[in-house]
């Protein structure tokens, strides 16, 4: 049960980190082929992230550039995790 716990966390963090690096909620849901409520869904730990869907998530964290690392790092440091609904 407490790994269960450890490994949900794990995946709503990298979603979260994936959601920073691609913009917000909006562009992460294009990508992922999945409605923006569900990104916020899985990111406000409403329900687990998929495991078919982590591994999409994972993918664009693989595949991101130096400008969206930079992006990730501003959005996370001002706290600022879905910029679309500001």
């Amino acid at each position: 049960m407490e790994r269960d716990a450890s490994v949900r966390e794990t995946y709503r963090s990298i979603l979260i980190y994936a959601m920073a690096m691609v913009g917000n909620e909006l562009l992460l849901a294009e990508r992922l082929g999945v409605h923006p409520q569900q990104v916020l869904n899985w990111a406000n730990g409403v329900e687990p992230v998929p495991a078919q869907i982590f591994l999409k998530i994972v993918d664009v964290v693989v595949a991101a550039t130096p400008e969206d690392i930079r992006r990730s790092r501003q959005v996370l440091t001002n706290g600022n995790l879905f910029p679309a609904h500001k």
